[in-house]
Protein backbone atom coordinates (compact mmCIF):
# COMPACT_ATOMS: atom_id res chain seq x y z
CA UNK A 1 0.00 0.00 0.00
CA UNK A 2 1.47 3.42 -0.95
CA UNK A 3 2.35 5.80 1.81
CA UNK A 4 0.90 9.29 1.88
CA UNK A 5 3.27 12.20 2.09
CA UNK A 6 2.22 15.27 4.01
CA UNK A 7 1.60 18.42 2.01
CA UNK A 8 4.11 21.21 2.49
CA UNK A 9 2.74 24.16 4.42
CA UNK A 10 2.12 27.38 2.55
CA UNK A 11 5.02 29.72 3.41
CA UNK A 12 2.84 32.73 2.56
CA UNK A 13 -0.62 32.09 3.97
CA UNK A 14 -3.40 34.46 2.96
CA UNK A 15 -4.85 36.65 5.67
CA UNK A 16 -7.79 38.96 5.28
CA UNK A 17 -8.44 41.88 7.58
CA UNK A 18 -11.82 41.03 9.05
CA UNK A 19 -12.55 44.72 9.68
CA UNK A 20 -12.01 45.79 6.04
CA UNK A 21 -15.08 45.91 3.84
CA UNK A 22 -13.65 47.53 0.71
CA UNK A 23 -10.67 46.48 -1.36
CA UNK A 24 -8.86 48.03 -4.34
CA UNK A 25 -9.51 46.61 -7.80
CA UNK A 26 -6.89 44.57 -9.58
CA UNK A 27 -5.59 46.03 -12.85
CA UNK A 28 -7.77 43.74 -14.99
CA UNK A 29 -10.87 44.48 -12.91
CA UNK A 30 -10.28 48.21 -13.20
CA UNK A 31 -9.82 47.94 -16.97
CA UNK A 32 -13.11 46.06 -17.33
CA UNK A 33 -14.85 48.61 -15.08
CA UNK A 34 -13.74 51.56 -17.23
CA UNK A 35 -14.56 49.76 -20.50
CA UNK A 36 -18.06 49.11 -19.17
CA UNK A 37 -18.46 52.75 -18.14
CA UNK A 38 -17.46 53.96 -21.63
CA UNK A 39 -19.71 51.57 -23.57
CA UNK A 40 -22.58 49.89 -21.79
CA UNK A 41 -24.40 48.87 -24.98
CA UNK A 42 -23.03 45.33 -24.93
CA UNK A 43 -21.87 42.99 -22.22
CA UNK A 44 -19.01 40.84 -23.50
CA UNK A 45 -18.42 39.28 -20.10
CA UNK A 46 -22.01 38.49 -19.21
CA UNK A 47 -23.54 35.23 -20.28
CA UNK A 48 -27.27 34.70 -19.90
CA UNK A 49 -28.49 31.17 -20.16
CA UNK A 50 -31.15 28.82 -18.94
CA UNK A 51 -31.27 25.23 -17.84
CA UNK A 52 -33.90 22.58 -18.26
CA UNK A 53 -34.27 20.33 -15.20
CA UNK A 54 -36.18 17.15 -14.61
CA UNK A 55 -39.73 17.61 -13.34
CA UNK A 56 -38.90 15.96 -10.01
CA UNK A 57 -36.30 18.60 -9.09
CA UNK A 58 -36.88 20.01 -5.62
CA UNK A 59 -36.91 23.80 -5.93
CA UNK A 60 -36.07 24.33 -2.26
CA UNK A 61 -32.99 22.10 -2.60
CA UNK A 62 -31.79 24.02 -5.66
CA UNK A 63 -32.28 27.36 -3.91
CA UNK A 64 -30.42 26.09 -0.85
CA UNK A 65 -27.54 24.80 -3.00
CA UNK A 66 -27.22 28.08 -4.91
CA UNK A 67 -27.44 30.09 -1.70
CA UNK A 68 -24.72 27.96 -0.11
CA UNK A 69 -22.50 28.40 -3.15
CA UNK A 70 -22.89 32.19 -3.07
CA UNK A 71 -22.28 32.29 0.69
CA UNK A 72 -19.13 30.18 0.36
CA UNK A 73 -17.48 32.22 -2.43
CA UNK A 74 -16.87 35.92 -1.77
CA UNK A 75 -16.42 36.74 -5.45
CA UNK A 76 -20.10 35.95 -5.99
CA UNK A 77 -21.02 38.55 -3.33
CA UNK A 78 -18.71 41.28 -4.62
CA UNK A 79 -19.82 44.57 -6.14
CA UNK A 80 -17.88 47.52 -7.52
CA UNK A 81 -18.39 51.00 -6.09
CA UNK A 82 -17.23 54.39 -7.27
CA UNK A 83 -16.25 56.57 -4.33
CA UNK A 84 -16.81 60.36 -4.28
CA UNK A 85 -13.11 60.91 -5.06
CA UNK A 86 -13.45 58.86 -8.29
CA UNK A 87 -11.66 55.77 -7.02
CA UNK A 88 -13.29 52.42 -7.72
CA UNK A 89 -13.30 49.75 -5.02
CA UNK A 90 -14.82 46.34 -4.58
CA UNK A 91 -17.04 45.61 -1.63
CA UNK A 92 -17.93 42.16 -0.35
CA UNK A 93 -21.47 42.11 0.99
CA UNK A 94 -22.61 39.68 3.67
CA UNK A 95 -25.73 38.37 1.98
CA UNK A 96 -27.02 38.23 -1.59
CA UNK A 97 -30.41 36.93 -2.69
CA UNK A 98 -30.09 34.54 -5.62
CA UNK A 99 -32.84 35.30 -8.14
CA UNK A 100 -34.30 32.11 -9.56
CA UNK A 101 -36.98 32.42 -12.21
CA UNK A 102 -39.11 29.42 -13.10
CA UNK A 103 -40.47 29.45 -16.62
Amino acid sequence: MPTRESRPRNPLPLFRDSTASRFPLLAGQERLWWLRQQDSSHDQYRINCGWRFAAELKREALLAALGGLVQRHEILRTKFLMLPDGAVTQEIVDHVEVPLIWA
